[in-house]
């Protein structure tokens, strides 16, 4: 007993060593009950603040909701005013529409121009856009002059209409009663095509 009794410090220590011990344990409950609920909590503290500015966000944009509702009812229209687009909804119309406006246009010139038509192809696009894209082979003969005019006018008018692919072709000189005669006409092959209005 006497040895066991000299293994504890003298009772001027016993104080500090019992301080000593008492904090240790405290900080050992703390460390493995009560860090892991504060952190918990500083965890959902944070995720509720992100939830509130991301909810103040959305009450600023439903605000804003009569603006925009404003401007998508100006968009709209000045779309439906606009000419930029073909008017038919179908792809096979809106290239009946293109063929036409061809022939209109050729009719247009003067007889002395010599254009004439001499086939049309609907060609199907295979690409996705956001405006259907309606193409129309043109293959035709023509003066230059005629030709030059022809499709000033053709680019130059509502709907927009783009010419792509443009070949041009001098056809051969020919012997006529003993004559080399040069035809002053062109062989022609274009792509025009035009844009069909998004459906909303």
């Amino acid at each position: 007993m006497a040895s066991s009794l000299t293994l504890l410090p003298a009772p001027e220590k016993r104080r500090p060593l019992a301080i000593g011990l008492l904090a240790v344990l405290v900080l050992g409950v703390y460390a493995l009950v009560l860090h892991p609920f504060v952190i918990k909590h500083v965890q959902l503290n944070e995720q509720i603040a992100d939830q509130h500015r991301a909810l103040e966000q959305f009450r600023v944009l439903v605000g804003q909701r009569e603006l925009y509702a404003t401007a998508l009812q100006d968009i709209d229209s000045y779309q439906a005013g606009n000419t930029y687009y073909l008017t038919e909804t179908a792809q096979n119309l809106a290239a009946a529409s293109l063929q036409r406006t061809v022939n209109n246009a050729v009719q247009r010139l003067s007889d002395e121009s010599g254009c004439q038509v001499i086939s049309l192809q609907n060609v199907q696009s295979r690409k996705e856009e956001l405006f259907p894209k309606v193409t129309v082979k043109v293959r035709m003969r023509c003066r230059m002059d005629a030709l030059r005019d022809l499709l000033y006018d053709l680019e130059g008018s509502a709907p927009l209409m783009f010419i792509d692919n443009v070949n041009v072709y001098r056809q051969r000189a020919r012997r006529r009663r003993g004559k080399i005669v040069t035809p002053s006409h062109l062989d022609v092959r274009f792509d025009l095509s035009a844009y069909m209005r998004v459906k909303s």
